[in-house]
């Protein structure tokens, strides 16, 4: 539910215009802008974090996920950690 969503999907957005538009200066303004997008979502940014959960340095833990928390009491505070990583 996070805006990453939307980050991923314009930056592919970008690839693919940038594989049908004969310009080259706007093949590469967008093919520039979907790498640093990209790379901002994968650790390239100020807090030198990932924010795609099980990926690259610090990554998010906590997702909003039932399968990841994997919990046997039906509680979101047990167990008070997530017991599966989610990758992706």
């Amino acid at each position: 539910w996070g805006s990453l969503s939307y980050t991923a999907n314009a930056a592919f957005l970008a690839f693919v215009y940038a594989d049908w538009v004969s310009d080259e200066e706007k093949k590469n303004r967008y093919q520039t802008f979907a790498i640093k997008q990209t790379h901002y979502m994968l650790g390239d940014n100020p807090l030198n974090r990932s924010y795609v959960v099980g990926f690259g340095q610090n990554p998010p833990k906590h997702p909003h996920h039932r399968t990841a928390h994997g919990s046997w009491s039906n509680q979101l505070t047990n167990p008070p950690y997530h017991r599966h990583t989610l990758y992706g």
